[in-house]
């Protein structure tokens, strides 16, 4: 393990910030879309995915300067989380032979989620 970040959301906090919500602003279409079918609801799934594009920032203070969409949240068929990241950033993280890897909860009205960095195998 290389680094790690954390980010605790409120889900009601992150619901009354209608900016973050707006279209191209934060979420690519893809998480968009995966928030409309999410069990837990759009807002909440939206708030874990902020909570892990801002757990991937805090673990990865040293970077180049990056867009919100090009840190772009992702999940597998079983509901696991996975980053894919885009331009300038997944250069420099594919130059440094790093994988970040997230984990993110929802609990009483929360979304947390934390980025680990490690080397890739």
């Amino acid at each position: 393990m290389i680094s790690i970040g954390i980010d605790l959301q409120s889900i009601d906090e992150f619901a009354a910030a209608s900016g973050l919500l707006e279209s191209g602003l934060c979420f690519t279409e893809g998480e968009r879309a995966h928030a409309e079918q999410a069990a837990s609801g759009a807002i909440s799934s939206l708030a874990g995915i902020f909570a892990a594009k801002e757990a991937m920032l805090k673990a990865l203070p040293m970077r180049p300067p990056c867009y919100w969409d090009e840190i772009e949240v992702d999940h597998e068929a079983s509901g696991r989380p996975r980053y894919r990241f885009h331009g300038a950033l997944a250069q420099w993280l594919k130059g440094q032979q790093w994988t970040v890897t997230p984990s993110i909860s929802h609990s009483g009205g929360y979304a947390l989620a934390v980025a680990v960095v490690g080397r890739e195998k």
